[in-house]
């Protein structure tokens, strides 16, 4: 995967953010997934990133999570080093 340059020709890197909380919704064209933080005696939900995309690509997108998290096994993240893995 190739990032795309930015005006100075230097690869953009996308902004990472934690999320722990989620809503998801769906029809028949797409699929709207919406990432946000909540915690423990705060009322709000403070949401910052939505994916818009089809139904298609979220099933794809939901049979990765599942196979890396099937691949994390049951010694969890802890033991090794975390490195985000790249779709084929």
């Amino acid at each position: 995967m190739s990032l795309e340059p930015d005006s100075t020709g230097k690869p953009v890197k996308p902004q990472g953010k934690y999320a722990n909380y989620f809503e998801v919704g769906m029809n028949q064209q797409e699929a709207v997934i919406d990432f946000g933080q909540a915690y423990e005696g705060q009322s709000a939900i403070s949401f910052h990133t939505r994916i818009i995309t089809s139904p298609a690509y979220a099933k794809d997108l939901a049979t990765m999570i599942e196979t890396s998290i099937r691949e994390l096994g049951s010694d969890g993240p802890r033991g090794g080093k975390d490195k985000p893995r790249e779709s084929a």
